[in-house]
């Protein structure tokens, strides 16, 4: 699934959907130790995340999920050309 929701008309940057890309993607294989080191996934990374503030609770949620627990993307897109609005619920719903 590919990022192509847009918000207030401004075209994407294509750095931020390649970022969004990846984030959403890695969160869904479970696979959580890029995301930590994210500043190793490569330039798409300086842009999207200039400082960490907005990135960190991320991290947390990420840290809370239970082995076993699920995770569904609620909210996905891009708006203002350079802000993911990528949401996440974690645990399973009943």
């Amino acid at each position: 699934m590919k990022s192509s929701r847009r918000w207030r008309c401004a075209p994407a940057y294509d750095w931020a959907l390649r970022f969004n890309d990846v984030v959403r993607d890695q969160l869904l294989r479970r696979d959580h130790a890029p995301l930590v080191d994210y500043q190793k996934l490569g330039n798409d990374t300086r842009l999207p995340v200039p400082t960490a503030e907005h990135y960190l609770p991320l991290l947390y949620i990420m840290g809370l999920q239970g082995e076993k627990e699920s995770i569904r993307v609620v909210v996905d897109g891009i708006q203002n050309a350079s802000i993911s609005m990528l949401s996440v619920v974690v645990g399973n719903q009943g």
